[in-house]
């Protein structure tokens, strides 16, 4: 017998059924004598992986083999509601730290954030390529942690369910953390393993290190704020040009790449409307570059049957209804909101930045419902004479 200073309740979970026992004030703990206060019965009809209070202790979360959520009334151990939605075990569950959310993580690779009064799946978090074992709140109820199979720890953001940051550990020193937009910050350890790809080419991390070694931009994602180390401003201060040792491609080669990547993970959903703000450059210049592209981008949307684009008076209209410009769609809130308006599933954006000798291209396509970047793509093209050319203000 062993004397503690207080029990509250303590949790067996036997097969498919969850047992309660609870205690008082300096009471002794005799397994033997133990006598349970609520036995919940059969609920789940497989095993139950794991349990989770909510703060008030009024509420408890089980999270089943059988891919659902119940949520129980502790005092009672009546069951008041089971969520369905994952498509694997659940293997993890937490509530906000208000009680109002309740977050789950699967072996179907999800988060799903739920609304605990109701019910109601609020947004699935996508990104991890493997199971998610743990999921936890950040103390103000902003940010979600989760940790996965693939062994990495993921941030989001609760309200709009944006991937955050990633980070992984590579031994119990060294670790790399990056943000999906492609900013990046590692130990010194850990830098001979970051590696950088455009189009179907793989490149050391030297020649992207100078605009993508961004310490600064994991920490304001993560909602804090800090100065640039002196050898990362240094690196910013210098201006130095990303240009890669490219094979000689043509221009067509190049675009065909950035777009068979971009349109790769769409090309077999469920039929979806999509709004194209298409590419501008950075600056507001208009070349014929920009013209090319966006012409075969409208090419290349017209093979995929599943997508309906939006046409562009309409996609004018929303722009002036909201006063925005085509450049304004690189930003993310402000894409969603116009994509809404449109009533798109996606929102297609894109840019273009001319260095001192080459040309760098990026696309996006963003989950309106999701508010997630659904997937993005990047080329350096050489310039070329053709495309000096092209490069010509209209």
């Amino acid at each position: 017998m062993k004397k503690v200073g207080y029990i509250g309740f303590f949790i067996l979970l036997l097969g498919s059924s969850i047992l309660f026992a609870g205690g008082k004030e300096e009471s002794s703990l005799d397994f033997e004598d133990l006598k349970p206060q609520i036995i919940i019965p059969i609920g789940h009809w497989q095993c139950v992986w794991l349990v989770a209070f909510s703060p008030e202790g009024r509420y408890l979360a089980s999270g089943g083999g059988d891919n659902t959520i119940k949520v129980w009334q502790v005092a009672s151990g009546k069951l008041l509601r089971t969520l369905k939605g994952h498509s694997g075990y659940v293997s993890s569950v937490a509530f906000s730290p208000d009680g109002r959310h309740l977050a789950s993580g699967s072996w179907d690779n999800t988060i799903k954030v739920w609304q605990v009064a109701s019910g109601e799946l609020l947004r699935t978090l996508k990104g991890h390529s493997g199971w998610v074992h743990s999921v936890a709140f950040s103390p103000d109820g902003r940010y979600l942690a989760s940790g996965s199979f693939d062994a990495t720890v993921k941030m989001w953001d609760v309200e709009s369910g944006k991937s955050l940051a990633t980070f992984l550990a590579i031994d119990k020193e060294d670790y790399i953390s990056y943000t999906d937009d492609g900013y990046f910050d590692a130990s010194p350890g850990a830098s001979q393993y970051v590696k950088f790809r455009a189009g179907n080419e793989v490149y050391d991390l030297e020649q992207y290190e100078t605009v993508y070694r961004r310490p600064d931009i994991i920490a304001r994602v993560l909602g804090q704020e800090m100065e640039l180390r002196e050898e990362d401003a240094t690196r910013l201060m210098k201006k130095e040009e990303i240009s890669p040792p490219m094979k000689e491609r043509s221009l067509q080669d190049h675009m065909q790449s950035l777009f068979t990547e971009m349109l790769l993970k769409i090309k077999n959903r469920q039929r979806g409307v999509i709004a194209v703000s298409g590419f501008t450059a950075r600056g507001g210049k208009r070349f014929k570059l920009i013209d090319l592209l966006n012409e075969t981008l409208l090419s290349e949307l017209g093979k995929v049957d599943n997508l309906t684009v939006v046409e562009r008076s309409k996609l004018h209209k929303a722009l002036e209804e909201q006063g925005f410009s085509v450049s304004d769609l690189m930003d993310t809130s402000k894409a969603i909101s116009v994509g809404k308006l449109l009533a798109a599933q996606y929102m297609l954006t894109g840019l273009v930045t001319e260095m001192s000798g080459s040309v760098m291209i990026f696309g996006r396509i963003i989950n309106v419902e999701t508010a997630q970047v659904e997937s993005a793509a990047q080329i350096i093209v050489p310039k070329s004479k053709n495309v000096e050319a092209l490069l010509q203000s209209k």
